[in-house]
Parts: structure tokens; C-alpha cells; sequence
């Protein structure tokens, strides 16, 4: 129970990575708050309240800083505060550079990076007041290393990583 008492927003939380790290950290007894654009997340959320966790879900689009207000508002007004953040929703359209058109470059970016912003912009003040708070942003190596048909991820995740070591500075 490391995290009694907590309030965890988990982005991409309705699969994957993020629907694994939902159900642990409600196990390990926070209160878990799923974001994802997926209705999926609905049913996590339900199956770890089954299980004996506390989740709910918010519909939230993370490229959409309106959407990422309101739902961060709605938190602090439900449950006073958010001490965890785990960036974790991201999108891939791969295609080598000759192929891939401008929508799939933007779509990526507003997701995986935009995103990433929105979230941190909307909970680190919260944060700051309370005087306790964990970013935690999923990255990749190919952020690191590239990866064939990425240039758009890659860019992405090399950006998170950026941002990341940025905000530790601040």
C-alpha cells in the first residue's frame, strides 16, 4: 500500500501499458483517475473498483488543453489535490519520410508531445501548492536512437525526454 491516500492520473490508461499501471498503483491503494479517449477505460476503471481498487474514468482528449483543464478542475474539486502523474498516452502513424503525409506528422506531435505539455502545465501548479508531486512520462529509445519509418515518434519521445529534464531543472 505505498500509495494510501494518493490521487494518480494515469493518460492512456484504457490499455496497455497504462491499463497495467492503473491496476497496479490501485493496488497499491491509490486512487487511480484513468484519461484516455477510449470508453475502454470505463471498464478498467469498473474492473479494478470490482477488485477492490479505487478508479474512475474521465473521457479526456490530452492534445486538447480544454479537455485536460476541465478534468484536472474536476479532480481538485472531487479530491483536493493530484500527487501522481503518469504521462503515458501516445499515438505511431510510421511511415518513411518520402511517405508520410503532414497530418500524420501533426497527429503525432499534438498527441505524444503536446499532450505531455497540456497535462504537466494543468497539474504542476497543484502541485507546487501542495508542496508534493511525481511526473512520471513515458519515453522511448527510439527518442533516443531514431527508429525506421519514426521520424514523427522519435521526434516525439526525444522532445519528451527534453521536456522532462527541463522540468526537473524548474
Amino acid at each position: 500500500m505505498r500509495l494510501k491516500g494518493r490521487t494518480a492520473i494515469i493518460t492512456g490508461g484504457a490499455k496497455g501499458i497504462g491499463e497495467s499501471t492503473a491496476q497496479l498503483f490501485a493496488e497499491e491503494g491509490a486512487h487511480v483517475v484513468i484519461w484516455d479517449i477510449l470508453n475502454l477505460g470505463a471498464e478498467v476503471s469498473t474492473r479494478i473498483n470490482i477488485s477492490g481498487g479505487s478508479c474512475e474514468f474521465q473521457q479526456v482528449a490530452v492534445n486538447h488543453p480544454h479537455e485536460v483543464l476541465e478534468a484536472v478542475n474536476t479532480i481538485i474539486s472531487k479530491h483536493g489535490k493530484i500527487d501522481i502523474l503518469i504521462n503515458n498516452a501516445g499515438i505511431t502513424r510510421d511511415r518513411s519520410i518520402v511517405k508520410m503525409d503532414q497530418s500524420e506528422w501533426a497527429s503525432v506531435l499534438d498527441v505524444n508531445l503536446t499532450g505531455v505539455f497540456n497535462c504537466v502545465n494543468q497539474v504542476v501548479p497543484h502541485m507546487k501548492e501542495q508542496g508534493y508531486g511525481r511526473i512520471v512520462s513515458a519515453a522511448s529509445v527510439v527518442g533516443l536512437k531514431g527508429g525506421f519509418g519514426q521520424s514523427n515518434y522519435a521526434a516525439t519521445k526525444a522532445g519528451v525526454i527534453g521536456m522532462t529534464k527541463t522540468w526537473a531543472l524548474e
